[in-house]
């Protein structure tokens, strides 16, 4: 309802009817007037009432509301939207909010962090670089700076045009082309993904851009069997190894650890007195700190070589040492020999795929999957070392005390009562009925 006013005139001595209506719109408070009555309010119907019944799809504008509008349509213009889209995405961002209210410059400036095109057509090996140095700033490992490196180069030389340019089609042919196993395909994979969402966060691909494509194969292969080495080839293994790498070899071929985390390893980080080895999260690859239990065997053979303090493995890479070593012995390598055979004889002794894993620092099913094979335990017995009475710590055992077992008493002579104890000692008894000593 729109209230409407009689405010007359007076001109020349002579009193003129006026009449005044008052509404409000976008720019505020609006006025009509009028000398007929009938007029004013035929006008006012016709400028009001559609609005208030949600027939009218458009609306006047006067003053610093146009000016505002006027303003939003031509840098909506300039950014190659339509101002109602970007409207209505502000609109849906912030109902998943829950939040409400926004101006025309909010929506403007919301479209154009998410829709900035000046990105799109940067090289992907440039791209590559600024999102390693996002990784440097962030502080992430200099391990994982090198895993990005290798395996993202790989990909921006095989795709070196501007990543928005690929299609699904093309990482499907990129991957397949990969000659390279099941695991390090699916790590790469993980690493162009991780990519590839660092990109759209940093606009250099749209807001929408589908991404990876999911890879399903119909086909579930089968894990390859598991190999170990022999306690024959360990220690000729050993006997190839040069004074620097024969501690790291001895604790590799021992305890259940990975290569990176052998690498990392200094000597402090070994208690013999304890026979534990600490294991921080900063060197593991869960970054979770464990404790790993030493055999005597080990701790033996690592005397010779102790150090109070420095790196066990001072030079840059132990991941090729195996290799070598077998190479030098006549062997065949084996894949992750050193871990699958620490952890199948670990496991040959213990009988607990539970506590394997947690020395190991992996899971029971990946234990299962990657790193065990069934051995007897007289095998596991004799790769750790272990005496004939002895046991792993690992080990669940019950003590029972050996029936044969002497146990020997020291009776001193003393003049004080309190220290004399009276022993009844059975005796037996023949067919004479004479008492005889226990002991012939």
């Amino acid at each position: 309802m729109v209230p409407i006013y009689a405010t007359p005139s007076r001109k020349g001595g002579r009193e003129y009817p006026g009449f005044t209506a008052y509404y409000k719109d976008a720019n505020g408070t609006q006025r009509i007037y009028r000398a007929s009555l009938d007029k004013l309010r035929a006008e006012v119907k016709a400028r009001v009432e559609p609005f208030a019944t949600g027939e009218a799809d458009s609306l006047l504008l006067r003053g610093a509301g146009r000016a505002v509008y006027e303003r939003a349509t031509s840098l909506a213009a300039e950014m190659g939207t339509e101002l109602d889209l970007a409207i209505l995405e502000l609109k849906k961002m912030k109902a998943k909010e829950k939040q409400v209210g926004a101006t025309l410059e909010e929506a403007l400036a919301y479209w154009h962090h998410h829709h900035d095109c000046s990105k799109y057509l940067t090289p992907s090996a440039d791209v590559l670089q600024a999102f390693l140095a996002a990784l440097e700033a962030g502080g992430n490992s200099r391990e994982d700076l090198n895993d990005m490196r290798y395996r993202l180069g790989r990909f921006t030389k095989a795709r070196p045009s501007p990543l928005v340019e690929n299609t699904r089609e093309d990482y499907r042919r990129y991957f397949r082309s990969m000659e390279t196993g099941p695991r390090n395909r699916k790590n790469h994979r993980v690493a162009v993904k991780r990519f590839l969402n660092w990109a759209r966060d940093e606009d250099y691909l749209p807001l929408d851009h589908p991404g990876m494509p999911l890879f399903k194969s119909r086909v579930k292969t089968p894990p390859k069997r598991v190999e170990v080495f022999d306690v024959n080839q360990r220690e000729l293994m050993v006997s190839k190894a040069r004074p620097a790498e024969t501690p790291m070899v001895l604790i590799r071929l021992y305890v259940p650890m990975r290569t990176k985390e052998g690498g990392l390893l200094a000597w402090e980080d070994i208690d013999p007195e304890t026979g534990m080895l600490n294991l921080y999260a900063d060197s593991t690859k869960k970054r979770a700190a464990r404790q790993v239990h030493l055999v005597p065997e080990l701790l033996e053979r690592l005397k010779p070589h102790w150090k109070p303090r420095g790196r066990i493995y001072s030079f840059k890479n132990f991941y090729r040492v195996g290799p070598r070593l077998a190479s030098r012995a006549g062997l065949r390598w084996i894949r992750n020999g050193f871990r699958c055979s620490s952890i199948s004889y670990l496991y040959a002794v213990v009988r607990d795929k539970g506590r394997v894993a947690d020395e190991a620092g992996t899971s029971v099913r990946q234990l299962e999957k990657h790193y065990l094979k069934v051995v007897p335990t007289q095998l596991g017995r004799a790769w750790l070392g272990l005496k004939e009475y002895e046991h792993h710590p690992l080990e669940p055992v019950q003590v029972v005390e050996r029936l044969y077992r002497e146990e020997k008493q020291v009776v001193r002579d003393t003049d004080s009562p309190a220290n004399v104890i009276a022993l009844s000692i059975p005796a037996r008894v023949d067919e004479r009925h004479e008492l005889l000593p226990l002991c012939p």
